[in-house]
């Protein structure tokens, strides 16, 4: 998981950031061991983009395990993901764990393509997407707007999850 340092907006008349407004996501889709953490990594370093490594992991590598962040931080010590977690949930003690990764885990899967590309102009045509990005929402706009960025880096690489955002 990697939180890069914060950047400031851009300067091009809109307000990236501000609660309630949803940021950009530049996707980053490939294979393992394709160089998209690199990639992700320099597009973090451009002003007004964040870069949050593979976001669908946050669940696990996060939430579950209390992995490292790029900050060097565990998860539930670094004050970028808190603030997030209270933002975006009131709290990453209000998110139920084992229901997300059940929903990323039957939604994010390859098997999966045909029924989200279907539901992607019609999310509710299936619950599970629609209680999932019922969850991704407010995880997005929190973080947009605890960075100050109007683009987010997500590397996670899936074509699944790509369409779930």
């Amino acid at each position: 998981m990697t939180a890069s340092e914060e950047k400031p907006s851009e300067e091009d008349g809109t307000e990236p950031g501000l609660p309630g407004h949803p940021p950009r996501v530049l996707y980053i889709g490939g294979g393992t061991k394709s160089g998209s953490t690199l990639l992700d990594l320099m597009l973090g370093q451009v002003p007004s983009f964040f870069s949050v490594g593979e976001l669908r992991q946050i669940w696990q590598r996060g939430l579950v395990e209390n992995s490292r962040c790029g900050c060097k931080e565990r998860f539930f010590d670094c004050p970028f993901w808190t603030a997030v977690g209270a933002e975006a949930f009131g709290g990453w003690g209000n998110v139920d764990v084992q229901e997300v990764l059940a929903l990323r885990n039957s939604l994010d899967t390859v098997s999966s393509l045909r029924a989200l590309k279907a539901d992607s102009s019609d999310p509710s045509g299936d619950e599970r997407i629609e209680r999932y990005v019922r969850i991704l929402d407010p995880l997005l706009r929190a973080i947009g707007h605890v960075s100050g960025a109007g683009v987010i880096v997500d590397s996670s690489k899936t074509p699944s999850h790509a369409l779930l955002l």
